[in-house]
């Protein structure tokens, strides 16, 4: 037996555990400072002693958890030792007293008929033998034996049964209980089974699969045992691929299309297929979607795309590394796609916008190369149907008023890869600039 626990000895005593409360936590919060600390001093020694009787309630100490795991070691030794021995011997006693003592009362009440019917009364009490030859404890009369024997029967205990052990089960009428203690009745499993005779009967609730088809063209046909009702799926293989409009007959019935979910006819492959009957039409089910607007013009030579009439093969060519020579024409190149453009060295520019110009203000544009030539274009605000020039200018020019009338001007210069545009009107912003510039 462990050392912590008194039993069987004596019954074991625990301390009553109470919850924490918000009010403990400083205090368990200093036992577990003072715990934790190496050396205390004799005052923290006796603070501890103090926290310790103040917090039993609350903490679970490990002499007491020991403690209390011994009494349960001890509990489960005493029942495997003396209590279980005790029982299987008892219930072998009341089985051995049973059967003796009912054995022998049938016995003697035969003797009791056998003599009744040859002898005399006052021969019947030496017929019923020796009392002490009885089984049971009880000997004085039979009436006694009986009754003790009546008395062990009626105190044997049946434990109820479970999944573990037999027992006294407990008959259930329901069919939606979820019991593990309790038996259906036959008229429970009745219901159950009827219900599944009639869910296989129904087989709208089904996806039945059809067989294999055989086909003329696009007239699919299928012969089956299995009734298709309108609003119902199945499963088919068809053995050949579509080309347009195909159809499908169940049992030589009418032909009805086969569409996908959008409402155009589908294209078949040799495959097996999901199918929704909806009275009119058979509808594929997992297909479909919506297909844009390319064209096999649209698609890199090669490669593939879905459209409602199947895949279609892309004829966009590759084109390999382009060179471009600047010249003084327009170029025209092939469709297609280009791995790269390499264009050959030539005369750099810039072109582009700016915001207002104020009146006698400046605007400096930063450039990759110096400019010689380009164009400007402004609108000068308040000049009506005058409104918007453009002024080409040559190397190092900055344009006089003449070249805008009297309206004022804009000048136009350069200096270190930038390009200058400034509004000598003192009282016009020059708006929409926007330049041209080129070596």
């Amino acid at each position: 037996m462990a050392s912590f626990s008194s039993f069987p000895g004596q019954i074991d005593s625990f301390q009553f555990k109470t919850e924490i409360l918000a009010s403990d936590v400083p205090a368990i919060q200093r036992f577990q400072e003072l715990k934790l600390k190496s050396n205390r001093t004799p005052s923290e020694e006796t603070e501890l002693g103090n926290l310790t009787t103040q917090l039993r309630s609350k903490l679970m100490a490990a002499d007491e958890w020991n403690k209390f795991q011994d009494a349960l070691v001890n509990m489960e030794v005493f029942i495997r030792d003396n209590v279980e021995g005790y029982i299987t011997d008892k219930q072998k006693e009341i089985d051995n007293s049973k059967d003796s003592a009912l054995i022998a009362i049938e016995q003697k009440k035969q003797n009791i008929i056998d003599y009744m019917d040859g002898t005399t009364a006052g021969q019947i009490r030496n017929d019923i033998g020796v009392m002490g030859d009885l089984a049971t404890i009880n000997k004085t009369s039979l009436v006694n034996a009986v009754n003790e024997v009546n008395s062990k029967v009626n105190n044997i205990s049946i434990p109820d049964a479970s999944t573990t052990q037999k027992g006294v089960v407990q008959l259930n009428n329901t069919t939606t209980s979820t019991s593990i203690t309790q038996a259906p009745t036959a008229n429970a499993l009745k219901s159950v089974n009827d219900k599944v005779d009639t869910h296989v009967a129904d087989n709208s609730k089904h996806v039945p699969h059809l067989g294999t088809t055989t086909n003329v063209g696009d007239v699919y046909s299928i012969s089956t045992n299995e009734a298709i009702n309108s609003n119902q799926k199945f499963t088919i293989k068809f053995n050949a691929a579509s080309s347009t409009t195909p159809t499908l007959k169940i049992n030589g019935g009418t032909a009805y299309g086969i569409k996908k979910p959008n409402g155009n006819y589908a294209k078949l492959y040799a495959s097996v297929y999901s199918i929704f009957w909806d009275g009119t039409a058979f509808i594929l089910q997992g297909e479909g979607g919506e297909y844009g607007t390319a064209v096999a013009g649209d698609v890199r030579a090669g490669k593939t795309i879905g459209t409602d009439t199947g895949l279609i093969i892309g004829t966009l060519p590759e084109r390999s590394t382009t060179n471009i020579v600047p010249s003084g024409s327009v170029q025209n190149f092939p469709s297609g796609i280009y791995n790269a453009f390499a264009v050959a060295a030539g005369k750099q520019f810039a072109s582009g916008t700016t915001s207002s110009i104020p009146a006698l203000g400046t605007r400096s544009i930063p450039l990759l190369f110096t400019p010689k030539q380009g164009m400007v274009t402004f609108d000068m605000s308040g000049l009506g149907s005058n409104n918007g020039y453009k002024m080409t200018f040559p190397n190092g020019t900055t344009f006089p008023s003449g070249a805008i009338t009297d309206y004022g001007y804009v000048g136009v210069g350069f200096n270190n890869s930038s390009l200058f545009l400034s509004n000598n009107r003192n009282d016009k912003v020059a708006d929409n600039v926007s330049y041209f510039a080129y070596e």
